[in-house]
C-alpha cells in the first residue's frame, strides 16, 4: 500500500477549510499510532439489498493492512464476499471525557477486504493478535506520540518521535523477542559447555569495523537484550520478561530433547561431546 495523502473532507458551510488552504494536517503515523493501538474497530459493510451493517471487531493494523476474524457465515463475511468493499472505524473512548477545546479523534479507513489464504501472514495474524489482547502493552514509539492520551500531565506528546533506528517493528512490545531468543540460546550453550569462561568476539553488519568481547554467553545476552531498550524499541520491562520466557522454554528443550547420546556398547557417554 502506498503511504496515503493526508487531505480534508469537502464540507463547504462548515469553517472547514481545504487540504491546499488549511493548515494542521496530520501525519500518517498519526492515523497508524491510533489504528495500532486500538481495541474495539467497528466494520460496515453492505450485502445484496445495499442495506448497510456495522459490527464491533476485535483486530490488529500491520504491514499497512488491518487484520481481523470472522466465521464465514456471519453476516459480515457474507456481506463481503459480495460486495467487498467496506469501511472500518476506530472506537472512541467514551470512558475518558475530552478537556473544554478538545475533541476526542477517531480513524476511519475505507477499502477492500480480501481471504488472507496465505500460512504465514495468518499465523503472524494470529500470534500478533493473541499478544496483544492478552497483555495490550504499547511500545515506546506509540507511548511517546500518544502522550496526550495517557491521562498523566507530565508527559508531553511527540508526534514526529522514531527510535534511533529509525522505525520500529508493528507488533506487540511485550516480551520482547530478541530477550527471549537470547536468553534462550544462552540457558542452552552455558548447559552444554558449563558455565565458565568462554571468550568470543560478535560483529554486526549494521555497525561494521566495530567488534563486541564478551567472556561468557550470560554477557552477550544480557547486551542483547538491553540493546533493544537503548535502541527505543521496548521498555524495560518487555526485555524482563522475554529473558524469563526464554530461560523457561531452553530449560524445557534442555530436559526433554538435548539427550544424552549412547556409545557404541549402548551405555550412556560422560566425555564432552555426549548431547
Amino acid at each position: 500500500m502506498g503511504k496515503p495523502k493526508a487531505s480534508r473532507p469537502h464540507m463547504p458551510g462548515y469553517g472547514i477549510a481545504d487540504a491546499k488552504t488549511g493548515q494542521g494536517l496530520l501525519p500518517w503515523r498519526w492515523a497508524e499510532d491510533r489504528l495500532e493501538q486500538g481495541r474495539t474497530y467497528w466494520i460496515a459493510t453492505a450485502g445484496p439489498d445495499a442495506k448497510p451493517h456495522v459490527m464491533p471487531v476485535w483486530g490488529v493494523w500491520f504491514s499497512q493492512a488491518f487484520f481481523f476474524s470472522t466465521g464465514g457465515l456471519s453476516r459480515k463475511a457474507r456481506n463481503l464476499a459480495f460486495n467487498s468493499r467496506c469501511s472500518i472505524a476506530t472506537e472512541i473512548d467514551f470512558q475518558k471525557r475530552p478537556k473544554k477545546g478538545q475533541i476526542k479523534d477517531a480513524v476511519i479507513l475505507e477499502g477492500v477486504a480480501e481471504l488472507l489464504k496465505d500460512s504465514r501472514t495468518r499465523t503472524k495474524f494470529a500470534t500478533i493478535y493473541e499478544a496483544k489482547y492478552t497483555y495490550n502493552l504499547w511500545r515506546p514509539v506509540t507511548a511517546i506520540r500518544s502522550a496526550d492520551m495517557d491521562g498523566n500531565p507530565q508527559t508531553a506528546v511527540d508526534l514526529n518521535w522514531l527510535p534511533p533506528a529509525g522505525n520500529t517493528a508493528a507488533d506487540p512490545s511485550y516480551p520482547g523477542a530478541h530477550a527471549t531468543i537470547s536468553a534462550g540460546g544462552a540457558f542452552v550453550l552455558n548447559t552444554f559447555f558449563g558455565r565458565k569462561p568462554f571468550h568470543l568476539n560478535v560483529t554486526s553488519e549494521v555497525l561494521p569495523g566495530v567488534t563486541r568481547s564478551f567472556d561468557s554467553f550470560t554477557a552477550v545476552e544480557k547486551e542483547a537484550s538491553v540493546s533493544r531498550v537503548y535502541a527505543g524499541q521496548h521498555f524495560r520491562s518487555d526485555e524482563d520478561a522475554g529473558e524469563r520466557l526464554g530461560r523457561a522454554v531452553a530449560d524445557f528443550v534442555v530436559d526433554n530433547f538435548l539427550t544424552r547420546v549412547s556409545g557404541r556398547d549402548g551405555r550412556d557417554r560422560d566425555d564432552d561431546d555426549n548431547y
